[in-house]
């Protein structure tokens, strides 16, 4: 999937042209191709890559190119962003929340979170604007904690008698509630 240099050639372009002004319009078959992007470009065929071909079969640079340009899109949409998280939901959030519950991957404690200070709360609901805002969540958020729970009335030294409990991060979990208390009201 390389591209040829000189000739300016992208895989996705025709390989039967020898210039990029003979790729841009009609191929060699007489079928019209893509027509060029609004600021002179090739138009990226990321949708029909991923659409056409398998995902584990795609190469390694084509699938970090897609989630490249897919990551670049997101960023950069022209819709509005959501409003920033206030102090108060985050209080409201964190008052709901049952004390003894499992911390996660990262080992922050639910009672840790709900004995933070006033500049904490402040800056965790900065926090979590940009979180929000940026569409992007933390690596640590996405990783879990699984723990086999064993069923006592069932042969220990079967796989089949053991239940998998997934512990996700205290923060996401606020998180979570903060983005359900938001859009529960557009919901209903």
């Amino acid at each position: 999937m390389l591209h040829n240099i000189r000739s300016g050639r992208k895989p996705w372009q025709s390989s039967t042209s020898d210039t990029p002004a003979e790729s841009a319009g009609a191929s060699s078959s007489g079928a019209a191709q893509k027509p060029p992007h609004k600021n002179g470009h090739q138009s990226c065929p990321t949708k029909s890559l991923a659409t056409s071909l398998p995902w584990p079969l795609l190469e390694k640079s084509t699938k970090k190119r897609i989630r490249g340009e897919l990551r670049l899109h997101q960023r950069h949409r022209e819709d509005t962003s959501p409003d920033p998280f206030e102090v108060a939901e985050l209080e409201k959030v964190l008052q709901s929340l049952k004390y003894g519950k499992a911390a996660g991957y990262d080992n922050i404690a639910l009672e840790f979170m709900k004995h933070l200070g006033s500049r904490a709360l402040a800056w965790l609901t900065r926090f979590y604007t940009v979180v929000i805002q940026s569409n992007t969540i933390p690596k640590k958020w996405r990783t879990a904690k699984v723990i086999a729970i064993p069923n006592l009335r069932k042969d220990l030294t079967l796989a089949a008698s053991y239940h998998p409990i997934c512990l996700l991060s205290v923060p996401f979990k606020i998180f979570e509630c903060l983005n359900l208390q938001c859009i529960s009201p557009t919901i209903k």
